[in-house]
């Protein structure tokens, strides 16, 4: 993907003017308006709508002077919406907003879109369709460009873009094909949500760990140093390489140290009365947990090297 916008990599460009292309794929609620421009990434930009922040792709932008194809002039920019509020997270948040728009259906051409920024990570489209199915939400099963939203679109965009930085893992696979129903519960495989947050799933499935491992919820937090103050599926992704080395510490009876965020292939191995356990983070922040065969099975399938 290409901007049309004269910008490069992820320098920063407070206060540019731009506008909105008034064609596929941009959204209509957003053709032909004009923005400011914050700063971008490889893939998208970070723009000032309204007084919303938004996150979008960076070919849906070019410069003011730039003409829209299709559209012989310039439009007037579009009124801001009077209860509309200044919203800001951080540079890397993503800003859901209830933006006329979002939950339209996609165009044809956006979904073919996704497929090909897929293609250009190195995924078969077989793994391609996998990817948007886990990005966006949707079963695998039930996935069709149908059931597709705008804010879907993001949401894999978003997904590609943390894909693309991940130097170690330059073609991220997909998700490994479910286990027999028989052995469903030997091993579980939670994903990364498309946003900064540790996540429901995961902070429980660690939690499960450390019950395991003769730890609380409480007695986990005051020991692995969490905030008694932030619900857990807030915590930053990072929390799960922090948390994890403080189990394995845990695990290994020692003293667990001061949290430490930094990524890197994460495993401990533990025995309960199912027999071995294994535990696996990936670079990606993959936690992998359950019988220790199907988990290093698992962690072949995802092409984590243990």
């Amino acid at each position: 993907m290409r901007s049309a916008v004269d910008i490069s990599g992820s320098q920063a460009v407070n206060g540019q003017q731009v506008r909105f292309l008034e064609q596929d794929p941009v959204p209509p609620s957003l053709r032909g308006r004009e923005a400011q421009l914050k700063r971008t990434t490889e893939r998208e930009a970070f723009v000032w709508v309204s007084g919303i922040r938004r996150r979008v792709p960076k070919d849906w932008l070019v410069a003011p002077s730039q003409p829209a194809q299709g559209s012989p002039s310039q439009p007037a920019p579009a009124a801001p919406r009077p209860s509309a509020p200044v919203r800001d997270s951080g540079p890397d948040a993503f800003v859901s907003c209830d933006e006329e728009g979002d939950d339209d259906p996609i165009t044809e051409q956006a979904w073919d879109g996704l497929q090909e920024a897929c293609l250009e990570l190195g995924l078969s489209w077989g793994e391609a369709q996998q990817v948007i199915a886990w990005a966006t939400g949707i079963p695998l099963a039930e996935l069709d460009p149908s059931r597709l939203t705008w804010r879907h679109f993001l949401q894999v965009i978003e997904w590609l873009e943390t894909a693309q930085g991940q130097t170690a893992q330059p073609a991220p696979p997909p998700p490994p094909p479910p286990p027999p129903a028989a052995g469903r519960e030997a091993a579980k495989a939670i994903y990364p949500p498309p946003s900064r947050y540790l996540g429901v799933t995961a902070y429980n499935e660690l939690v499960a760990i450390a019950a395991n491992l003769g730890l609380d919820e409480e007695s986990m937090v005051s020991r692995l140093g969490i905030p008694d103050d932030c619900p857990g599926y807030l915590l930053d992704r990072s929390w799960a390489f922090a948390i994890v080395r403080g189990l394995a510490a845990t695990a290994a009876g020692q003293q667990p140290g001061s949290p430490d965020f930094s990524k890197a292939v994460l495993k401990f191995g533990y025995r309960s009365d199912d027999g071995p356990m294994l535990v696996v983070v990936g670079l990606d922040g993959t936690l992998l947990h359950g019988e220790a065969v199907m988990v290093a099975d698992m962690a072949q399938q995802l092409r984590i090297r243990l």
